[in-house]
């Protein structure tokens, strides 16, 4: 490795100025003449002897510059990313994810974190692309690391909050929502944690803090009404009060009556009741939206089993499992490609 450390440092001068001179004058000629730049670059190796990763990389910017994603895929793929400066990865890494080019944004950020495991841009920047792509492991760890490097930075407990709340930790997510309150969020921020403690209280069964969180949300100006209506219909539900719950929704079901959220309490109030075939109509209207909600698959299955429709119970029911699996064991590395469309799934 030091051999590697070496010359990434300075085997070049042993070939003249000549590649250093070119590489600069191609990275300032970049963006106005990528085509120049890319004779320049390819020149730079030459002179390097073949190998530079300053220039190899250079080249993906190159390709991104021309939003030729799949050259700038391939060529970080053989570029030397182990010796280059790694402020042109996280440049790599900004720019496709800018773009929307997810697999070669994460893959540059990645390699960024790796040479500088205490850079606060890139691992934020990492965590962003890690976050719309659903990699919930990589991002739970970048989370950490960034919170020990800032203890006492708000966001980060806020994000993992969420983290723990994507992995179904309603309790963690909890513990790390209280602790961003207390080191200070922005207003619409506050709000809306204060939302997520109680929904996750909701979710845990814990009615009696759930209800002294929701009466204080309740009291502030800027609590938005109808979200606080629904999660009062939760709380009800939670208590086993089922017409009270469909009291609340009422109330609030026309300011909120497209949000998916409204559609599947009510669909499980259906359920509460024993009125299966609204609630499988309103489930399956969740479904659509989402066809890998394992809950909504697992409720579906109870309803239809109750509705005697035996093949659409089998069905829902392989598909809780199916869905299950995927929650657990995906991994997003695999079979990507570097112009595949892949949105974040809920």
């Amino acid at each position: 490795m030091l051999v590697v450390g070496i010359c990434g440092v300075g085997v070049y001068k042993y070939f003249g100025a000549d590649a250093e001179a070119l590489c600069r004058q191609a990275e300032e000629s970049m963006e106005r003449d990528p085509d120049g730049a890319e004779t320049l670059l390819q020149r730079a190796i030459e002179q390097a002897g073949g190998r530079y990763p300053d220039a190899e990389v250079l080249l993906c910017l190159v390709a991104a510059r021309r939003s030729d994603w799949s050259a700038a895929y391939n060529l970080l793929s053989i570029a030397d990313t182990q010796s280059c400066r790694p402020g042109l990865l996280l440049e790599l890494g900004l720019r496709a994810n800018a773009a929307g080019k997810q697999p070669i944004a994460r893959q540059a950020l990645l390699l960024a974190s790796e040479r500088t495991p205490d850079n606060i841009e890139t691992l934020e920047a990492l965590l962003s692309v890690l976050r719309d792509r659903n990699d919930s492991a990589r991002a739970m760890a970048t989370v950490r690391t960034l919170l020990e490097l800032e203890p006492d930075v708000s966001r980060w407990w806020f994000e993992l909050g969420v983290r723990h709340e994507s992995a179904h930790d309603r309790q963690a997510a909890v513990v790390a929502y209280r602790r961003a309150m207390e080191l200070g969020l922005p207003q619409a921020v506050a709000e809306d944690a204060r939302m997520r403690i109680i929904s996750n209280l909701i979710e845990t069964g814990d009615a009696v803090a759930a209800r002294g969180e929701l009466a204080h949300l309740a009291e502030l100006p800027a609590s938005n009404p109808a979200l606080v209506g629904l999660l009062r219909a939760r709380l009800h539900r939670l208590k086993g009060n089922p017409e009270q719950a469909f009291l609340e929704l009422d109330k609030v079901i026309d300011r909120l009556g497209k949000l998916t959220d409204v559609i599947q309490l009510r669909g499980m109030l259906h359920m509460d009741v024993g009125n299966y075939q609204l609630a499988v109509d309103d489930l399956g209207l969740v479904i659509q939206q989402y066809p890998d909600a394992a809950d909504v698959h697992f409720h579906l299955s109870v309803a239809y089993d109750q509705l005697q429709q035996t093949e659409l119970a089998r069905h829902h029911r392989d598909r809780y499992l199916e869905s299950r699996t995927k929650e657990d064991d995906r991994d997003p590395f695999e079979s990507e490609k570097p112009d595949q469309d892949v949105s974040p799934k809920p």
